[in-house]
């Protein structure tokens, strides 16, 4: 027995801070979309649990028994036992940059819940994963669908973008590890506006980038603050007449340009690299309602 999954990188395309909660957590509203790039996962029956981390960025990681996967194999066996076999060797190959603003320690526990539910004959009821997801790690929830979808207060809710266009993206690391509480620390006025209504969803790129217009990144001053190189990426990004929209994802550093077409996105990721060719750079589609099977 050996099964596969994969972890798409995980993008916020906007990102609002509008308050916190009683516990003193950040309430947040996100567009969060799903590149057809990420980490592999796969699992096989063992004597005992063991993690395997190779890939570009594996040295970057903590120690296996630390790591998130772990937690989620952990947190299963706790939550339906009898339901696996008693060890299992789960190999994960590493690609995307670590603290980068795209949810790959995220991606990997959501990849990983799928499989070990897989495994499992899809025994666990939907809302009950979904729960303890949300236990292991505010995106989690969100990766466990990997489709277009606006995340809001800590992660709990999720309403899916009933259309959203075909698109490119370009991603691009310039290879900082920003800490997220870090990022978090910094901001002074939590209670901003939420995101602007959504109907149902965009019809084309052009109306994703008009809307997208209208939004911000809360967390991009201070992560500019700290890696200035973040806004020049971005501003790179907009120097391009055919980048429908640049920002940076997440807590960062990892800045994003959107475009319509995959020449277009190819070109300006070979611009990126000839400008910055130590920098991590890489294209994709992102994944939509109608194509979720990463393939």
């Amino acid at each position: 027995m050996q099964e596969f999954e994969f972890a798409p990188a995980k993008i916020n395309l906007a990102l609002h801070v509008t308050g916190r909660n009683e516990k003193n957590y950040h309430l947040l509203e996100s567009l969060v979309v799903f590149a057809n790039i990420g980490d592999d996962i796969a699992i096989s029956e063992a004597k005992n649990d063991k993690l395997l981390i190779t890939g570009s960025f594996a040295k970057n990681l903590d120690k296996p028994k630390d790591n998130l996967i772990f937690r989620a194999l952990n947190n299963f066996r706790a939550n339906w036992p009898k339901k696996l076999p008693n060890g299992l060797k789960i190999e994960l190959k590493k690609n995307l940059p670590i603290a980068s603003g795209i949810g790959g320690g995220s991606a990997d526990c959501a990849a990983t819940l799928r499989l070990l539910n897989k495994i499992s004959q899809n025994s666990s009821p939907p809302m009950e994963l979904q729960n303890l997801a949300l236990s292991l790690g505010a995106d989690v929830p969100i990766c466990l669908s990997s489709k277009p979808a606006i995340m809001r207060n800590i992660g709990e809710i999720i309403e899916p973008i009933k259309s959203f266009p075909k698109a490119y993206i370009v991603l691009v690391n310039p290879n900082i590890a920003i800490s997220t509480a870090k990022i978090f620390s910094k901001i002074k006025t939590p209670n901003n506006q939420p995101l602007p209504i959504i109907n149902n969803g965009f019809d084309n790129i052009n109306s994703l980038a008009s809307w997208l217009n209208l939004t911000r990144n809360d967390l991009l001053p201070a992560a500019i603050s700290i890696a200035p190189i973040i806004g020049q990426i971005i501003d790179e990004f907009n120097k391009d007449i055919l980048c429908n929209f640049a920002s940076m994802s997440g807590s960062g550093a990892t800045v994003f340009g959107l475009f319509e077409d995959l020449e277009h996105a190819i070109k300006a990721a070979k611009n990126i690299d000839r400008k910055w060719p130590h920098f991590w750079t890489k294209h994709a589609p992102l994944i939509s309602n109608n194509n979720c099977n990463y393939s």
